[in-house]
């Protein structure tokens, strides 16, 4: 049996676009994706800043709301790590 994992920078796309849907009383989450996004990011900021830029534009691309929701993520997390958006997700 062979079990199918999301790849690793996707994944934080991924994160970012969940922290922008995230309302009322689970808001409170923002803080722990935000940390989980962060050092996903930085580790692919060192070893494959390629990797999320992709990613992210395939994010960008997929309409609307899917941009709607990354951008508002990319926005907390500039908060927290804006170094990082600069670098990866522009």
């Amino acid at each position: 049996m062979h079990a199918r994992s999301a790849q690793t920078h996707r994944y934080a796309v991924h994160k970012l676009l969940i922290i922008g849907e995230r309302a009322g009383q689970f808001r409170t989450k923002v803080s722990k994706d935000l940390a989980q996004v962060a050092s996903l990011l930085y580790y692919f900021n060192m070893v494959d800043p390629d990797a999320i830029k992709e990613a992210w534009a395939d994010a960008l691309s997929r309409g609307p709301e899917w941009r709607k929701r990354a951008v508002e993520g990319r926005k907390a997390l500039a908060a927290k790590a804006p170094e990082l958006v600069e670098a990866l997700l522009e």
